[in-house]
């Protein structure tokens, strides 16, 4: 039997569409559809009502991956372009934070775009504040926090823990990475990379998009902001030993996907203190040094950078020293926010540096040989403390907490660092808090029978 299949016989297959029912791929086809263009101003006109011009925060898409990414945006710094005919001149910028306050309660307002986060002293304040802002606004209450930005909020008893769990499992399903085997540190010690040793990727933009969500993750695992931090700095000609050490943060995440920054209630006052660290000539191709610090609020960790400077530097009182002066900035900045929110510090901001030379010079105007290529440096710092804005102290180098920012741990010291930067298990966190409760209710009932006897 012949059929036309085997005769060569094939009946053509014809596939219609309307234009106007696909998704355009770009703005600029958007709004050739007239449907596209009415939708473009009716969501244009409802923000106006609202008094606010905001739309769907999107790159440009230069670099991004149809089925990949499109969805995702890791990088800290996207460069936005208003769309063709709704160009308009920037006003006056957006206050993200509003606070509402008296001598005995507040209410605080954090704004991103269309997400409003409420906290206060008062539910009952907290209600009317919602009730207010219905009244001008269409508004969503959503109840208790649970997710802002990507990042989880979990609550255990009084203290709260942010995570990026599933942000985390998402990126190891995509990268094929959630079957391997887990590492105890994201980076070893031993590893020493460079912009010219190994062979280059040929396919670099799968090892850019890794380590910008990897970027995007170091908002809630600062045991990571190091391996990454040294991980971007190949963005641009990433070979294939750095795709080895990406691989290994991953592996590292695989076994610590459970982990989260707890932040616990002021216990002892809203104290600000910070550490202040770097390490020298850390960079083999450029001989550049890498400084880092952190700030604590409370014991909560809530600031922490570590980065490549912008200059070499010819010793290592000047590489402790600019770290100082960056840490400063940022103490000067908290201490200002928390004094407009109505916390009155009790003690002067401490900042702790493992460099005694760089401290004496913070309290000593007196400029020497060694020390006059930072002297603007050493005039900022100098009138912080005469103004006893913030106080500069000594630490010995074991008792630096930002020591795991600037170099990578082995496994003993690494685990000391998480501890110190409140970053725990969820789950291991939870039962702790269970078992000390629990202990503490036994204790209560022991007591109780002791005075019952």
């Amino acid at each position: 039997m012949l059929t036309r299949s085997k005769c060569g016989v094939f009946k053509p297959k014809f596939y219609v569409a309307r234009y106007d029912d696909m998704r355009p791929l770009n703005v600029h086809k958007a709004i050739q559809s007239p449907h596209w263009r009415a939708a473009l101003h009716a969501e244009i006109e409802a923000l106006r009502r609202n008094g606010k011009h905001k739309a769907r925060l999107v790159a440009k898409g230069y670099s991004q991956m149809p089925g990949y990414d499109f969805g995702e945006i890791f990088s800290p710094v996207v460069f936005m372009q208003q769309p063709p005919g709704f160009e308009q001149v920037a006003a006056d910028a957006y206050t993200s934070l509003f606070v509402r306050w008296d001598d005995v309660q507040y209410v605080y307002i954090l704004v991103y775009v269309d997400d409003i986060v409420l906290t206060g002293s008062s539910n009952k304040q907290i209600d009317e504040v919602v009730k207010l802002l219905g009244k001008e606004f269409a508004l969503k209450d959503l109840g208790d926090l649970h997710f802002f930005l990507g990042i989880e909020v979990k609550r255990c008893g009084s203290s709260l823990i942010l995570s990026q769990r599933k942000f985390i499992v998402e990126l190891l399903m995509k990268t094929k990475m959630n079957t391997a085997n887990p590492t105890s540190t994201p980076m070893l010690v031993s590893a020493k990379l460079s912009q010219d040793k190994g062979v280059l990727l040929e396919d670099a933009y799968k090892y850019r998009s890794i380590v910008g969500a990897l970027l995007y993750v170091c908002h809630t695992r600062t045991d990571i902001t190091f391996s990454v931090n040294k991980a971007s700095q190949y963005m641009y000609a990433p070979r294939q030993e750095h795709l080895v050490a990406v691989k290994r943060i991953l592996r590292y995440l695989v076994g610590t996907i459970n982990h989260g920054l707890v932040i616990a209630p002021a216990v002892a006052g809203f104290n600000v203190v910070t550490f202040a660290d770097a390490d020298w000539v850390a960079s083999k191709d450029d001989r550049k040094s890498v400084s880092d610090y952190c700030v604590f609020v409370c014991d909560n960790l809530i600031i922490w950078n570590s980065k490549k400077q912008n200059s070499v530097s010819r010793s290592t009182m000047e590489v402790e020293y600019r770290s100082v002066v960056d840490v400063t900035t940022e103490t000067t900045w908290v201490d200002a926010l928390l004094s407009d929110l109505g916390f009155a510090r009790q003690k002067i901001p401490i900042v702790w540096c493992d460099n005694s030379s760089a401290v004496a010079m913070t309290a000593n105007n007196v400029y020497h040989a060694k020390s006059t290529h930072v002297e603007l440096n050493v005039h900022f710092v100098h009138e912080k403390v005469a103004l006893k804005q913030v106080l500069v102290n000594y630490v010995p180098g074991s008792h630096q907490v930002a020591d795991g920012f600037t170099k990578p741990l082995v496994g003993a010291r690494f685990e000391n660092f998480k501890a110190r930067e409140a970053v725990r298990a969820v789950a291991s966190w939870l039962v702790v808090k269970q078992l000390r409760a629990a202990v503490k209710f036994c204790k209560l009932l022991y007591i109780r029978s002791i005075i019952d006897q």
